[in-house]
């Protein structure tokens, strides 16, 4: 699949909807997570490119392209319990260039290997990859 652009958030925002007993009204509590540009980089592998964001984490679904993701932590107070997590971008904006995004591959210790024995490779799920969506589809749970 070859991407036009890739485009990343610059500032986006979590809310957490909580619910609490009875004796007090619904709240939200919300946090902005910014990134910056100089965060991101892309590194060639073979026809590929792999994404990431500075220190962060990465989609976990084998075959699908390897984006960076980031876990947010946020403190819920107490007695309440969160109901709901939304995420809504900001702002975004557009890396230059075309990119062929790496396929998340099979994770080393999940396939015992004999020695010298290489995970096979694997290919790009293409219903995703030939998609019009955007990936991933939920951006907070």
């Amino acid at each position: 699949m070859k991407m036009r652009h890739v485009r990343y958030p610059i500032i986006a925002c979590l809310f957490l909807f909580l619910a609490a007993p009875a004796a007090f009204p619904a709240a939200s509590v919300e946090t902005e997570i910014g990134f910056s540009r100089d965060q991101v980089t892309i590194t060639p592998i073979g026809e590929y490119q792999a994404v990431t964001l500075g220190p962060s984490g990465g989609t976990s679904q084998v075959g699908h392209p390897m984006l960076p993701e980031r876990t947010v932590w946020v403190a819920i107070p107490a007695g309440h319990v969160a109901q709901s997590a939304e995420a809504v971008p900001i702002a975004s904006a557009e890396l230059p260039g075309t990119y062929r995004v790496y396929p998340l591959q099979t994770p080393r210790e999940t396939i015992p290997l004999a020695p010298g024995e290489e995970i096979p490779f694997v290919e790009p799920d293409l219903a995703v990859y030939r998609s019009d969506q955007t990936y991933p589809a939920q951006l907070a749970e």
